[in-house]
């Protein structure tokens, strides 16, 4: 449960703060946050699936929700789904507000 406290305080927060003072900008760019979500998933699902079949990491029994989707806990895909709509968001913020 630690691991979703977490998102939500230092990625979902953020990013819905972002969203809330910069909609209007932001809603130019769904199709852009969808394009890099996407991405994202088709990079990680398999890193991620490489790296605990061959055991360079693992999820402890007990730190995730217990729901998986193959061999990955919900959390990771929720991870992925969240940093990665935090860093697009926060990248088309900083090309609005610092390089107009």
């Amino acid at each position: 449960m630690s691991y979703l406290i977490w998102l939500a305080i230092f990625a979902w927060a953020p990013t819905i703060v972002l969203w809330w003072m910069y909609y209007t900008v932001l809603s130019r760019y769904k199709m852009t946050l969808l394009y890099c979500i996407l991405f994202a998933l088709i990079v990680e699902i398999p890193w991620d699936f490489v790296a605990i079949t061959t055991a360079i990491w693992y999820f402890p029994k007990g730190g995730s929700l217990g729901l998986h989707i193959g061999v990955l806990p919900i959390e990771e895909y929720l991870f992925m789904i969240t940093v990665s709509a935090f860093i697009v968001t926060t990248a088309i913020v900083y090309k609005y507000k610092i390089i107009k």
